[in-house]
């Protein structure tokens, strides 16, 4: 079984360091990137985007979002107030 941070895409079971902005979990055979309203500060670490933040698919960390922006937990994108 691949370990959490890695993929291990062939048979002979090497395993390959996941690039940023992407999770595998245990076992992964081909990295993903992560999911939109989350960040993966490390691809073995999935965490919801947290409130006044933003987290397109693929971020390692979460996005501030600006003053004239609303952005609830697990927000992928800002919304604007007006």
């Amino acid at each position: 079984l691949c370990p959490a941070g890695y993929h291990c895409e062939s048979p002979d079971g090497s395993k390959t360091l996941c690039r940023n902005g992407s999770y595998c979990p245990p076992g992964t055979y081909s990295w993903t990137a992560c999911d939109a309203g989350y960040y993966c500060e490390t691809p073995a670490n999935k965490t919801i985007c947290p409130a006044g933040y933003y987290c397109p698919t693929g971020s390692q960390y979460p996005i501030q979002c600006s003053v004239i922006s609303v952005c609830n937990e697990g927000a992928y994108q800002q919304s604007n107030l007006a």
